[in-house]
């Protein structure tokens, strides 16, 4: 965003300071005196500021780029809580015949790493005690159910399969320890 700002054409350097206070309450009158320009008259002086073709187009040429960046980072969140929710353990570790080994990290992909918690060996008298702990996938398929709208009194079979988590707010969540 600050590189939006800084490569608009035709703007002084106040005028370019004006859009980055402005960006921040999207208040006019505020940007105005922020960016060092007299508080008399700053509603008037904003408004022939947020007129300016320059300013109006740095401003939202940044209000553009502020949204792709929250876009992104909800895309990222998406794809945490599905790599959590639709984990395998045997993603990360091989077992079997009484034997664990854990899998190298250089080889298990993304969505995996992302979704173990915890790796550690702890060296005991029986020899060492591998252990690997993933993140709990309940609470991201709620999550993710929720957001699609899974989730709900009508299709969750009734009252009945519907508890409170205080963890998750006061929405009713679809729980596999509600009461039958």
């Amino acid at each position: 965003m600050a590189e939006t700002i800084l490569e608009a054409d035709g703007l002084s350097d106040q005028q370019r300071l004006f859009v980055a206070e402005y960006l921040i309450d999207q208040n006019g009158a505020k940007a105005y005196v922020r960016a060092g320009y007299s508080p008399e008259g700053a509603t008037a002086g904003a408004s022939r500021l947020l007129a300016n073709v320059n300013v109006r187009a740095a401003i939202d040429a940044a209000l553009k780029a502020q949204l792709e960046s929250r876009v992104s980072e909800s895309e990222r969140i998406l794809t945490e809580l599905r790599a959590v929710a639709f984990s395998r353990t045997n993603r990360a570790a091989r077992w079997g015949d009484g034997k664990v080994n854990l899998i190298g990290s250089d080889a298990i992909d993304d969505d995996t790493l992302a979704a173990i918690a915890e790796v550690s060996e702890t060296p005991g008298p029986h020899g060492i005690k591998l252990k690997i702990k993933m993140h709990p996938k309940l609470p991201a398929l709620i999550r993710l159910a929720e957001r699609e709208g899974v989730l709900d009194k009508t299709t969750s079979g009734g009252e009945d399969d519907i508890t409170r988590d205080d963890t998750f707010g006061s929405r009713p969540v679809l729980s596999p320890y509600a009461s039958s």
